[in-house]
């Protein structure tokens, strides 16, 4: 397959005790860890759509509102998440085991798409949304699609996963900790064009490769999701790291291979 490439214009995250700069990359460096008890920013919400949302669709909305304050909010929308409002689905499907009459409300959140649907109605957006459930890269790479189709110039890409009930407690690629992260993203520039990169703009390349086994070189991470935590941390922890200049996703089939090309240090900035 060949590669792709995009922009990160900016990036937005949140983790319990972890959400400024800062502190992300205190945790990068290991010296933080999640903290529980904390709760995401959830006040630029109007209270209405607020109260429609579970725990899990605040963290999302939490760091995908910081990344429109400066661009136009009419951009495309991807949205992914490996399970969803899985603890909503799980309270149905309680009920339906206790003979029990469904929730209307709580039916109409727990479907894929609920989370972005309530940022589209609070942000007024008429432009298109897609809600996954896929891997981070697989993620990006719809996003690269519908920007080229669509032409678009920038699109708001959210990623959010939180553990499993405890009904499905010690199924693999559960996360230990909630998290979500946002990327403002945009077009690479073609070959032919040329000039300098924009502030915090980070250019990253992509394309599908085999697992690593180990790490080939010094500049390069591989990630496995069982031992660095879920992908798109391990991804975050790369951006943040100057020195890393490729990364290498492992998955079951196949893996993703990451680059910084041309840069000379990282220059990420979280929102």
């Amino acid at each position: 397959m060949s590669s792709s490439s995009l922009i990160i214009k900016g990036w937005s995250a949140w983790m319990p005790g972890i959400h400024a700069l800062e502190e992300w990359k205190a945790w990068a460096a290991g010296h933080a860890i999640p903290q529980a008890g904390s709760r995401p920013d959830v006040s630029g919400i109007p209270p209405m759509l607020r109260r429609r949302l579970s725990s899990l669709g605040k963290m999302a909305l939490s760091v995908a509102f910081p990344l429109l304050e400066d661009v136009d909010t009419d951009i495309p929308y991807v949205f992914s998440s490996r399970h969803g409002e899985l603890e909503r689905t799980v309270g149905l499907l309680k009920s339906l085991a206790g003979q029990e009459p469904l929730s209307p409300t709580q039916f109409s959140l727990s479907v894929h798409n609920a989370i972005a649907g309530v940022m589209s109605i609070a942000t007024k957006n008429p432009s298109s949304i897609t809600a996954l459930s896929a891997d981070l890269s697989t993620t990006l790479l719809e996003a690269v699609a519908i920007m080229d189709e669509q032409s678009s110039q920038h699109l708001l890409c959210v990623v959010y996963d939180e553990p499993v009930p405890e009904i499905y407690a010690g199924q693999e690629g559960s996360p230990r900790h909630p998290f979500a992260i946002a990327f403002l993203v945009a077009p690479a520039p073609s070959s032919t064009e040329t000039g300098p990169r924009q502030g915090n703009d980070l250019h990253l390349t992509f394309s599908i490769c085999k697992n690593p086994d180990t790490p080939t070189a010094a500049d390069t991470m591989a990630i496995s999701t069982t031992a660095d935590g879920p992908p798109p941390l391990a991804f975050l922890k790369f951006l943040l790291s100057p020195t890393v200049k490729e990364l290498t996703l492992s998955g079951k089939r196949h893996g993703w291979h990451w680059t910084k090309p041309g840069m000379a240090a990282n220059a990420n900035r979280a929102q």
